[in-house]
């Protein structure tokens, strides 16, 4: 006799809590303080330097020039506040996973000044983002450290995910 039990699916996941999980999930599955060098060679051995400290130091400066000119934007224009979190929580995210905490100041660049509209402006960032997105593809292949790699790579896809969501929203958003 067969068993004809029904199953219930799973709770859905939001693409932001998704995109947040894998972000830190491949963080602390791959060990990302393997990169930071952290550890002492024993006297009289040159310690070597690690080869992906530059690459780390490169890639969270240009995420804290991002989270600045999303924050830069957010005071400039505060219709764009609801769109802008999304983008402020992932990159305050992709710092944390490299052991870079978010600037307090909101770091980073002032952000496009000469932007005169919410349009302009999010134009502007959009531009940036997409840019972002390919730095940190480029950072991952760049990688020498396997699991550096592949943190790079889900914060590029974050960030892949993030321009495909807000492209929908500007779809829905023209109709």
């Amino acid at each position: 006799m067969s068993d004809h039990r029904h199953r219930t699916a799973p709770p859905a996941l939001g693409r932001r809590t998704l995109a947040a999980g894998l972000v830190l999930g491949v963080a602390a599955a791959s060990g990302c303080d393997a990169h930071r060098g952290g550890t002492a060679a024993a006297p009289g051995v040159s310690a070597t330097p690690d080869p992906d400290l530059a690459l780390v130091d490169r890639v969270t400066g240009q995420l804290t020039e991002l989270l600045g000119q999303v924050n830069a934007l957010e005071a400039r224009f505060p219709s764009l506040r609801s769109r802008l979190r999304p983008w402020r929580e992932l990159h305050t995210a992709h710092l944390q996973a490299l052991d870079a905490p978010a600037p307090v100041d909101g770091g980073g660049a002032p952000g496009d000044a000469t932007a005169r509209t919410p349009a302009a402006a999010w134009h502007e960032l959009t531009r940036h983002e997409q840019l972002g997105r390919r730095h940190l593809a480029d950072a991952s292949v760049a990688a020498a450290s396997g699991s550096l790699a592949r943190v790079l790579a889900a914060m590029a896809a974050g960030a892949a995910q993030r321009l495909a969501a807000d492209a929908q929203h500007g779809k829905v958003a023209a109709a």
